[in-house]
């Protein structure tokens, strides 16, 4: 397993998850799985303090606000944390990631939630809020969930590459 735990908020800010991520019992949930490094993406939102990681061995935390592309960061990356953008949802689940979505419920009309509502309700992912993600991180069995089927045909693959590319912030 990689020992790099990803948290994104894409192009938006959702100070509410950074500020979850960062805790003393989210970091202590990721340390105890194994992760050694969290790097956190932290869009449009307040820079993130310094935190000074106390689990054992001890997180090494990264943050940045963006950068051109989050492929680098996906692809070394063993969990994936992420805000509930299509975009963000399906580079990390197409490129195998467990991935667990923090959903902004002060997003109005949030088709975000049912985005996400439904591929958890399919195994693909697992649901976590920011008071629950400590929880979610340390319990959550992702070698149980259900990888996402390719496209279907070349009109499936034709949306998915749209939809990826209008959500993605930076390509």
């Amino acid at each position: 397993m990689e020992t790099t735990a990803l948290v994104t908020v894409g192009s938006t800010s959702f100070d509410a998850l950074v500020a979850s991520a960062t805790t003393p019992a989210v970091r202590a949930a990721l340390a105890a799985r194994g992760f050694t490094r969290l790097v956190i993406q932290y869009g449009r939102g307040a820079v993130p303090p310094t935190v000074e990681s106390a689990s054992s061995p001890p997180l090494e935390i990264v943050t940045y606000r963006f950068k051109p592309s989050l492929a680098g960061d996906m692809a070394v990356a063993g969990l994936v944390i992420s805000h509930a953008g299509a975009g963000s949802i399906l580079e990390a689940l197409r490129g195998g990631v467990p991935t667990i979505v923090v959903v902004n419920t002060a997003l109005m009309n949030n088709h975000q939630a049912e985005l996400a509502g439904a591929m958890a309700d399919r195994g693909h992912l697992a649901l976590a809020s920011p008071v629950s993600l400590a929880e979610v991180v340390g319990a959550w069995d992702w070698d149980a969930r259900v990888p996402l089927p390719p496209p279907a045909g070349v009109f499936g693959q034709v949306l998915g590459e749209e939809l990826a590319h209008a959500y993605d912030p930076w390509g």
